[in-house]
């Protein structure tokens, strides 16, 4: 990660972690560029690590909270057609992102609820 000042490169670990229990169901190490087959040529980074660390529990009713590097509309909309709730932060720029949502998003002050797209 060269933008990073100390640690300019290394390993990511993506994990899905149950919050109730502690326990670390699923992993998977990252340490480069993935090959990506043709179905997935459009789905950012995030979008296939939620994915494929979620498989196995789809129609769980779970809830997954995530940070901007994963939030997109299209994996709300996965998740949404498979049954698992989503909460995350994300960039009023992100690819996907509705005009109206994006001005919303930007105005929501403490205490707001905010508008999802649809």
């Amino acid at each position: 990660m060269p933008s990073k000042p100390s640690i300019k490169w290394g390993v990511k670990l993506w994990s899905l972690c149950d919050s109730k229990t502690g326990f670390l169901p699923r992993s998977r190490v990252y340490v480069g560029k993935d090959r990506v087959n043709a179905a997935d040529a459009n789905v950012g980074l995030g979008e296939r690590v939620i994915k494929k660390l979620l498989e196995g529990f789809e129609y769980s009713q779970r809830i997954i909270y995530c940070d901007n590097l994963f939030t997109s509309p299209s994996l709300f909309q996965y998740l949404r057609d498979v049954d698992i709730g989503a909460c995350g932060t994300v960039w009023p720029n992100r690819r996907g992102m509705q005009a109206e949502c994006k001005s919303n998003i930007c105005k929501l002050k403490k205490g707001d609820k905010p508008k999802f797209w649809q």
